[in-house]
């Protein structure tokens, strides 16, 4: 059964732990993100295959945030089994998310923090790939999403082509770009 952090349930779960002398109560993370990619030929090559994650993780400890990584965990290609690091674009300011309304105690607090990381489109190609990130304080491995990334036909043909060596892609990225295509594809999600 999974109860969601921040319920009713999950007060009433812990309440009920304490009563019965329990000390060291589970503490409930997820990750919640979502991602934008290139929306076309000309935009892939400006962010130079790449797309961006945006992810919003939440803890019941503040200790377990920021998050200390993102990668892919990836299951073809020469790169198999490996763990490949997302460079962090941008960390937001962690925030309290209040529980309840009706107490200001810590265990009725919720800890949040938004981070945008960069990753390879072609990621998304790896039907067995999975999304992973590490909380502080011994959380790692905590995978967010694995595979059928469901990648539409226009986007797989970009990707193919670049992996086929048709494409040229911008020496660097431009953070002008960058900044134009994160406001826009995330509005108001900082």
């Amino acid at each position: 059964m999974e109860i969601p952090p921040g319920s009713k349930e999950l007060l009433a779960l812990q309440e009920s732990l304490r009563a019965q002398g329990v000390e060291k109560l589970p503490i409930c993370r997820y990750g919640d993100w979502e991602y934008a990619l290139p929306s076309n030929e000309e935009e892939y090559i400006k962010l130079r295959g790449m797309a961006v994650l945006r992810l919003e993780a939440h803890s019941d400890t503040r200790n377990e945030l920021p998050l200390k990584k993102a990668y892919f965990r990836l299951s073809h290609g020469e790169l198999k089994g490996q763990e490949a690091q997302l460079p962090r674009l941008w960390l937001g300011d962690e925030y309290d998310q209040k529980i309840t309304d009706k107490s200001s105690s810590p265990e009725n607090l919720h800890f949040v923090q938004v981070s945008f990381w960069l990753f390879p489109v072609n990621f998304l190609a790896d039907e067995g790939s999975a999304m992973v990130a590490d909380f502080n304080e011994g959380r790692d491995g905590f995978c967010l999403r694995t595979g059928n990334w469901n990648l539409d036909d226009r986007i797989l043909r970009i990707v193919h082509k670049h992996a086929a060596q048709e494409l040229t892609l911008a020496p660097k990225i431009d953070m002008n770009f960058l900044s134009t295509f994160v406001s826009r594809e995330f509005p108001g999600r900082f």
